[in-house]
């Protein structure tokens, strides 16, 4: 049986509940708003010491945590926190430009 869990603008989860006693969680999500957004900050200039570098789907961040791209990740309110070095690859990853905020790292 799937039951809907959490939803957001972007995403939803729902739980899965097995005949066997086994739960899964499912997360669907939908790239286009995220992609939209990354676009517009592209487009838009960035005053300020502080700038939007990038946004990243929290599916995504959490696949990147069971893949083991973010090496040694602490945790900190549940969320991964990741050193310079990997932030920075990621963000340079040829695969993820899409989701970049600005043109230029």
């Amino acid at each position: 049986m799937r039951f809907p869990f959490s939803k957001t603008p972007v995403s939803e989860s729902f739980l899965h509940y097995h005949g066997d006693g086994q739960v899964t969680q499912e997360h669907v999500f939908d790239r286009e708003p995220i992609l939209r957004h990354a676009a517009e900050m592209r487009a838009t200039p960035q005053r300020g010491s502080l700038r939007k570098i990038m946004t990243i789907p929290q599916p995504l961040l959490w696949k990147w945590v069971q893949e083991g791209k973010l090496g040694e990740a602490s945790y900190v309110n549940g969320s991964p926190v990741v050193d310079q070095a990997t932030a920075e690859r990621l963000m340079r990853d040829p695969d993820y430009a899409a989701l970049r905020c600005v043109d230029k790292l």
